[in-house]
């Protein structure tokens, strides 16, 4: 991508070529870039529209083939009556501009040694960076600490 200091490396689960059903089937199929994903619920309908891995894909499938494809989140549900959603989503040119930007912007982050931790996601316990992150909190508490515990007279 233009503008970043170290290519974006990701793998795709699958991709098919669907068809509609009234294709001749001579080359009138589209790709769809197939996730899957499992959950203790089902998703939300209008999640796929925002999700940033949706783009990603999008992005990179098409500077890659040339072809813009859409993208499907398979949620399989491990619920005491397991089910799958086939969740469909496409992305534009204004969503590849949004991602550009934000990776842009990522990027120059990082190049200037800014951190921001996220301890929110499902991957940090296994995280290679947690110690990082554990040393961030306590820097910050720390410093929260010195602030509150000042003496206001001695201003």
């Amino acid at each position: 991508m233009p503008g970043l200091s170290k290519p974006i490396i990701g793998e795709l689960d699958m991709v098919v070529s669907e068809h509609t059903p009234f294709d001749d089937g001579a080359d009138s199929g589209f790709d769809t870039i197939v996730d899957f994903k499992t959950a203790a619920r089902m998703r939300s309908d209008d999640r796929p529209a925002k999700d940033l891995q949706a783009t990603v894909f999008c992005y990179a499938f098409e500077k890659v083939h040339g072809r813009r494809p859409s993208f499907r989140f398979d949620v399989v549900t491990k619920a005491k009556s397991p089910g799958v959603r086939h969740l469909y989503t496409g992305r534009d040119d204004d969503h590849y501009r949004r991602l550009e930007k934000l990776l842009v912007t990522a990027d120059k982050g990082i190049q200037a040694g800014v951190f921001m931790p996220n301890e929110s996601s499902f991957a940090c316990s296994d995280c290679p960076f947690a110690d990082r992150c554990a040393a961030w909190h306590r820097d910050c508490s720390a410093t929260i600490s010195m602030v509150v515990k000042k003496d206001p007279a001695a201003a």
